[in-house]
């Protein structure tokens, strides 16, 4: 019987494990047009958690919708406020932190995959550390580099950023 409960387990785990790897991943366009759709939204984003990075003081931060248990009162209405954007643009997270030169950086996750170490993940990303050329036929093509980064831009600091690791 107990064998019969690590079997279940290994088998659900490993097909968890296939489907999570066989996400699909978005196309550049479908981002950059739900980006210009929603531009004042990324504005007012990026605009209300540097304000939020300031605030708190804050090198880096993960920050989840909902998560506003222990928060300063005084901060709650721009938490909320945070909460109504990452809604409206779906996603239900956003990284903030410090990088380079830049006093805050933003990366909203799109999509990731990972297995066995390698991974890859595309999102929106706010001033992002480092600047790399966009050059669709890594992203678009069959390639054998082990490592690809990329960031597309978009307007006012936003861009697409890949990496492939």
């Amino acid at each position: 019987m107990n064998l019969n409960r690590q079997c279940y387990f290994l088998i659900s785990f490993l097909t968890l494990m296939v489907l999570a790897a066989c996400a699909k991943r978005p196309e550049l366009e479908d981002l950059e047009r739900g980006f210009y759709q929603q531009q004042a939204i990324f504005e007012a984003l990026s605009e209300t958690a540097c304000t939020l990075k300031k605030a708190l003081n804050l090198k880096w931060m993960l920050y989840k919708i909902d998560s506003t248990q222990q928060v300063d009162e005084t901060l709650l209405s721009q938490f909320n406020r945070m909460d109504q954007l990452l809604s409206q643009i779906g996603s239900d997270h956003i990284v903030i932190q410090q990088m380079g030169e830049a006093e805050c950086s933003l990366y909203i996750e799109q999509w990731s995959t990972a297995f066995g170490g390698n991974g890859a993940n595309l999102g929106y990303s706010y001033q992002p550390a480092t600047l790399a050329e966009y050059r669709p036929e890594l992203y678009n093509g069959p390639n054998a580099e082990p490592y690809i980064h990329f960031t597309k831009p978009l307007l006012s600091g936003w861009y697409i950023e890949f990496s492939k690791h």
